[in-house]
């Protein structure tokens, strides 16, 4: 009966963890949101040349150079998620003349694409609750708390619902990785560090780190057949990033282009402290719009 009630109260709190999230997915978004609209439809229109056009020059793009610097995974996702909602509509940025200098771009989107975008990294966010209490030792209470702190703490609410940052997608399968790794199955772990590793590929670092402590436990032919996993869903996806090596790609582009007093993406302040505007308006096809105010100025962040 006491496992029932653990089980059933996990169950509520996952159901409550979705419903605060989704509740704010459509509502709310960050400046990565409309940018990640406009990937989405470059990958749409080229498909496996992708990567050629993504340096964020086409019209359509409201934040113009600021490129596509991941790996495929979440783009795949993306493109599915412009399937869920192919008439989302994300309208240009407009200069806001009321703040200061015209330093700041307003970017209007629909909430058919937020929730679309927004729900797999909700599912990442579950998923990483249950991967806790399925990881977490000692009592079933405990591991409860565990899941409950992610699955509550406010960063993981807005970083996923209301930002839309796709981190704990490449997450999910670190943590899986390790877990499995830790229970003794070690090629399955790497088939998911090979997932993280192409979701974002700042997980490399703590996968180096498994091989490393997987070569002081089995022999290097054991070694060797799980680094293949590794590389072998690598190399599964690399079609995606052949067509740009014939030219340069839309990263070296963007560093090697960028002026005297430009900031790359990744170096920008953070837009935590700026909040999404409340505004809804309607288009013309009836559906919600909401505005958002970015703090990133809209041509290559000159200062």
């Amino acid at each position: 009966m006491s496992n029932k009630i653990h089980i059933l109260a996990l169950g509520l709190a996952l159901v409550l963890a979705a419903l605060c999230r989704l509740w704010a997915a459509p509502i709310s978004a960050g400046p990565d949101v409309v940018q990640f609209w406009a990937f989405a439809k470059v990958f749409q229109i080229h498909g496996l040349d992708f990567y050629r056009y993504a340096d964020a020059t086409a019209a359509f793009f409201p934040f113009k150079g600021w490129g596509f610097v991941y790996p495929p995974i979440w783009l795949l996702l993306l493109g599915l998620a412009l399937l869920a909602a192919p008439t989302s509509i994300v309208i240009h940025s407009i200069a806001d003349k009321s703040w200061p200098a015209s330093m700041f771009v307003r970017a209007i989107v629909d909430s058919g694409w937020l929730l679309a975008m927004k729900t797999p990294i909700i599912a990442a966010d579950l998923a990483i609750g249950c991967l806790l209490y399925w990881a977490v030792p000692g009592s079933r209470f405990r591991k409860l708390l565990f899941a409950s702190l992610w699955l509550f703490h406010p960063t993981s609410w807005y970083e996923s619902a209301v930002f839309g940052q796709f981190d704990a997608i490449a997450a999910a399968f670190l943590l899986a990785a390790i877990i499995l790794l830790e229970r003794g199955r070690d090629r399955l772990a790497f088939l998911l560090a090979g997932l993280a590793v192409m979701t974002k590929q700042h997980t490399l670092l703590p996968i180096a780190v498994m091989a490393v402590i997987l070569a002081r436990q089995v022999n290097w032919r054991r070694l060797g057949s799980n680094l293949a996993i590794l590389a072998g869903v690598v190399i599964s996806l690399s079609p995606f990033c052949l067509p740009a090596i014939s030219r340069p790609t839309p990263t070296r582009s963007f560093c090697r282009g960028r002026r005297r007093g430009t900031r790359y993406p990744w170096s920008l302040p953070s837009a935590a402290a700026v909040p999404c505007s409340p505004t809804c308006t309607m288009s013309s096809a009836g559906k919600p719009l909401h505005f958002y105010r970015s703090p990133y100025p809209s041509c290559c962040w000159a200062y």
